[in-house]
């Protein structure tokens, strides 16, 4: 099975035209391929970054720059350790489940390569999917895991539970360690810094 996603190294020049919006061959994927960049933050783009709200930012050297363009997604996923999103460029559709709802969304086995993301979809393609997995316990268009609570209660619990934000530019959103989301990046171009929090200390993503 194709991964649904590959991790590439690819040099600086190329990755700016592609950000641009300038057409190129796909490096992987022939249909509707996405190009979302992440790397250590260079001390250059961060040295008139404002982070003092955070308090205990420290050196620096934790944070992520995330680049695309508009229209790219990231899947249903969660994450190990608290997070803090900040926008600079362009803008972000953010939509967040809380940890309780975890199980219902179905989350990939922990040795899975998949591990942290989860298999119910929540775009309006897998919407047919996710309802029938939720209230009928048919998982048959779900990929292959480990079933979850089903129900009318589940399902309100996956279509009420879910909190959504609009990042602009300058716009900073927190959200706690385990809960899902799924994050839609608007604008020709989407630039934002990520940081990662373990007891009250950030650390590297």
């Amino acid at each position: 099975t194709k991964a649904l996603s590959r991790a590439l190294v690819v040099p600086a020049a190329e990755l700016e035209t592609r950000l641009n919006g300038e057409a190129a061959s796909p490096f992987v994927y022939p249909n509707g391929e996405h190009l979302y960049v992440q790397a250590l933050a260079p001390p250059s783009l961060l040295r008139d970054v404002d982070l003092s709200f955070l308090g205990n930012f420290g050196e620096r050297d934790a944070c992520r720059v995330w680049a695309c363009r508009g229209g790219v997604y990231s899947p249903l996923h969660y994450d190990a350790q608290d997070s803090h999103l900040l926008q600079a460029t362009g803008s972000k559709r953010v939509v967040l489940w809380p940890s309780t709802t975890l199980e219902a969304l179905r989350p990939y086995d922990a040795a899975s390569p998949l591990a942290r993301r989860l298999r119910v979809d929540i775009r309006m393609d897998g919407a047919a999917a996710a309802e029938a997995a939720l209230r009928r316990g048919d998982e048959r268009g779900l990929p292959a895991g480990e079933t979850g609570p089903s129900g009318d209660g589940a399902y309100e619990q996956v279509a009420r539970g879910a909190v959504e934000a609009i990042l602009e530019p300058g716009d900073a959103l927190f959200f706690p360690a385990d809960w899902a989301h799924h994050i839609e990046s608007r604008g020709d171009l989407s630039v934002a810094l990520s940081l990662r929090e373990v007891d009250g200390a950030l650390v590297g993503t």
